[in-house]
């Protein structure tokens, strides 16, 4: 990756991974059912609507969390693999590698933002009442879950 070109690819990635919830810790209520799901990355930062499946509620400031946490995760990771790379004496197959999964993680990143700002509705706030407001309201409790999609 160029040297200018990370100061672009890494936010990017950062956001696509941050909107795609691939993984991280979602929030379900207990009882009663229908309550709206939360999804963090690892701060708490989307909702589902209660009226639609498509639709989120997305309270800005967790999510700007999760993109600088993202962000600084992937340039430890991209300087490691740097330093890697020289101590290869400039592997071919290393730099080809890095390559392909960064250019994977650039596709799945677009595919993530067109989904997010083309197929689903979402409304965002600067301050949206929390689970924690919510379940006080209705007298129960949400249950917490690390969750993956690629398991």
């Amino acid at each position: 990756m160029s040297s200018k070109l990370k100061y672009f690819i890494i936010p990017y990635i950062a956001i696509g991974l941050t909107m795609s919830v691939l993984f991280g810790v979602r929030y379900i209520c207990i009882e009663p059912l229908g309550l709206p799901t939360y999804y963090g990355n690892p701060f708490v930062f989307k909702e589902t609507s209660l009226g639609t499946s498509l639709a989120y509620r997305v309270d800005i400031w967790p999510f700007l969390l999760n993109i600088i946490l993202h962000c600084l995760v992937l340039i430890l990771i991209h300087y490691s693999i740097q330093k890697l790379i020289k101590l290869m004496r400039d592997s071919i197959v290393v730099k080809t590698l890095y390559g392909i999964i960064v250019g994977v993680f650039v596709g799945l990143s677009t595919i993530a933002l067109a989904a997010e700002f083309v197929i689903n509705s979402n409304e965002y706030y600067w301050q949206m009442e929390g689970m924690d407001e919510k379940a006080e309201i209705w007298g129960t409790e949400f249950e917490g879950e690390w969750f993956s999609y690629f398991r």
